[in-house]
């Protein structure tokens, strides 16, 4: 058998009838994660967990906790390889878990928490794997594209934040983005509507404050960009933001990832940042209590203490209204582990893949 037809997808009929609603209601007597078999990949590695999700207007991408990749065309039933090209294009991508994927300008952005000293951002063309990496190494979080330029990009690594203004290639933790016309310190960005319908531009900080500009041009570039911060403070932690993301299927869905793995880590707004909560229920709370993915005790203060411990970015998974959110932390050598979690979109309650 070919590791083409092992990524073919093995459904019920009952779980291809609630997930072709696209409600984001579960099938009823369905345990998790069965409920998203529908949609994810079949990695080789069975114990892999899937830990980044993606998707532009043409392709969806995924990522899992052993750094194996998979892309299908929207609308597709079966999944192509993704982490290994053809000759020529079969540069090995690393084995660590993939925090975030960043899709611009046909080309997708995969970042890596993985073995110490490996390079952490890769690129290739959206179409076909031909992973080619990038010139800094580190343990990313999560990557960002400016919702004003296509070519400029923010990636959060331990500790630092990188930026590019050109697409990748040359990248520098001091750069500002001209696009953003934001003098502070930007952790993370993206795009999505705000409570009256019209677009707008999501931004965090290294402090822990979010702003917001409406001022999104639907043609060329704005003629000016203001920022706005969120009124009255919603309760955010004090730490930096570590990415934004935005539901493609519901762009007024925005989910906001604070540095940490904390109670307070996670935030969501369901219309457009005009309120906000606090989703930490299920499973989700047993790993905050201990603060380091699970690992407690003097085991996990020792693994926390050797690098970044924090939650990535908010995956949606599209036409499923459920969410995909993974903690990362140092295990006791150094490398990073991952332990994902999902909810159904209807519930504050997560529960461990």
């Amino acid at each position: 058998m070919t590791k083409s037809m092992r990524t073919e997808i093995a459904t019920t009929g009952l779980l291809m009838v609630g997930l072709a609603a696209g409600c984001g209601v579960l099938p009823v007597g369905v345990a998790p994660p069965e409920a998203l078999v529908a949609f994810s990949p079949r990695p080789d590695d069975r114990s892999a967990t899937i830990t980044a999700i993606a998707s532009s207007g043409q392709r969806t991408y995924v990522g899992f906790s052993d750094g194996e990749m998979f892309y299908r065309a929207n609308g597709a039933s079966t999944w192509d390889v993704y982490d290994t090209g053809p000759p020529g294009c079969d540069q090995p991508v690393p084995r660590g878990p993939i925090t975030a994927f960043a899709i611009t300008e046909a080309t997708v952005f995969a970042a890596y928490a993985g073995t110490p000293g490996a390079p952490g951002i890769w690129r290739s063309p959206e179409d076909r794997p031909c992973w080619a990496r990038e010139s800094i190494a580190d343990d990313f979080l999560s990557l960002s594209v400016s919702p004003f330029s296509s070519i400029e990009l923010l990636a959060y690594g331990e500790g630092a934040r990188w930026a590019t203004r050109q697409l990748g290639i040359i990248w520098d933790q001091e750069t500002k983005l001209p696009s953003l016309a934001f003098d502070g310190d930007a952790r993370a960005m993206a795009a999505g509507v705000g409570p009256t319908g019209g677009r707008r531009a999501w931004l965090g900080d290294g402090s822990g404050r979010v702003y917001f500009s409406d001022d999104l041009a639907t043609t060329g570039e704005p003629a000016a960009i203001t920022w706005h911060g969120l009124t009255p403070d919603p309760g955010f932690p004090a730490r930096p933001v570590v990415a934004i993301a935005v539901g493609p299927d519901s762009p007024r869905t925005v989910w906001i990832t604070f540095y940490g793995v904390t109670a307070d880590s996670l935030w969501r707004s369901d219309d457009g940042g005009a309120s906000w909560r606090n989703p930490h229920g299920g499973e989700l709370s047993s790993v905050v209590a201990s603060g380091a993915g699970g690992a407690g005790g003097a085991a996990g203060a020792a693994a926390a203490s050797r690098g970044a411990a924090s939650f990535g970015p908010v995956s949606l998974v599209p036409g499923t209204g459920a969410a995909v959110v993974t903690a990362v932390v140092p295990d006791l050598g150094g490398k990073m582990t991952a332990t994902s979690f999902w909810n159904s979109g209807e519930s504050d309650d997560w529960t461990r893949f």
